[in-house]
């Protein structure tokens, strides 16, 4: 398989390819665009997990603990009649 020969890349034991802590931000975006530009050629599906956390991994916020509090209301003006 291709990423077994890119030396900065390893497998682990379960057969997952991970990127070695050695490289800087950007050469892991660099490796990682190339990879998956060279799956893409050989129209190999992949999946790419950056790490990053999702909308659905970010917890509700609580519920508030006191009511908002309602606006207040405006005084009506008074119409002068000539």
């Amino acid at each position: 398989m291709a990423l077994r020969r890119i030396p900065s890349v390893n497998e682990t034991e379960h057969g997952d390819f991970v990127l070695s802590d050695s490289l800087t931000e950007r050469e892991k975006v660099r490796v990682v665009v190339r990879i998956d530009l060279h799956l893409d050629g050989q129209n190999v599906a992949s999946h790419i997990d950056l790490g990053l956390a999702t909308p659905g991994d970010i917890p509700p916020a609580p519920p508030l603990s006191s009511p908002v509090a309602a606006p207040v209301p405006v005084p009506a003006t008074q119409r002068r009649t000539l």
